[in-house]
């Protein structure tokens, strides 16, 4: 989608798999920097022996899910409020690798770099050295706020508007309302579990909100 805003053209699978590698390849060096610093404010590893594959995996998988059809239903209430267009799902071979791409990608960006390189300069140029849960979820929210903004241009790409603020009010509250909680469950599973976890947790949120709900709205 990303792509297409930038006013590069092409068939959408062929788009999305060149996304898929431009995350791969461009967030990796991010992510790298993230894997670094986060031990240092006590983020487990991505493959801390401390936790079972269990919690990495099977329960974000089953949160995931949870979160997905919360999704749903924040979207079926803001339409009950208002008749508003529909926040658009791609077809399904798009929505699978969607689902991967920005299950990964994004954790990789918004949690694993810029949560914890936010909360590292904080707690070292700051609180001299401290790292308190009022500072995890400061940072936490702030983060999910921006993730969410950044889901704003491409639905208003796909949707057609000039601008994203010709967007109704109210599709942007949900748009918000949807990915804010969405970045908030990734975060607290990031510091939990590890950023295998948060990642395992989006993709399952994906896959029943843009593959299985996309299915069910078109």
């Amino acid at each position: 989608m990303w792509l297409r805003i930038l006013g590069i053209h092409g068939p959408k699978v062929l788009l999305v798999a060149v996304t898929v590698c431009v995350l791969y390849f461009g967030y990796g060096a991010l992510g790298l920097i993230g894997l670094r610093y986060g031990p240092k404010l006590g983020f487990p590893t991505i493959l801390d022996r401390l936790h079972l594959d269990q919690e990495r995996i099977i329960v974000p998988g089953v949160v995931g899910g949870v979160v997905g059809v919360y999704a749903i239903l924040v979207d079926r209430a803001f339409h009950r409020i208002k008749d508003i267009p529909a926040i658009p799902h791609p077809g399904f071979v798009s929505a699978m690798l969607t689902a991967v791409s920005s299950g990964i990608g994004d954790e990789v960006l918004f949690r694993l770099f810029l949560l914890t390189m936010v909360m590292w300069v904080i707690s070292r140029h700051v609180l001299d050295g401290e790292v308190s849960d009022k500072l995890f979820w400061s940072v936490a929210t702030g983060v999910a706020i921006v993730f969410a903004v950044f889901q704003v241009p491409p639905i208003t790409h796909a949707l057609r508007y000039a601008s994203s603020w010709d967007l109704p009010s109210l599709l942007f509250g949900e748009i918000m309302v949807i990915n804010v909680g969405l970045g908030l469950v990734a975060s607290y599973y990031y510091r939990k579990f590890g950023i295998l976890a948060a990642i395992t947790m989006h993709f399952a949120s994906n896959v029943v909100w843009h593959v299985l709900w996309g299915r069910v709205a078109q």
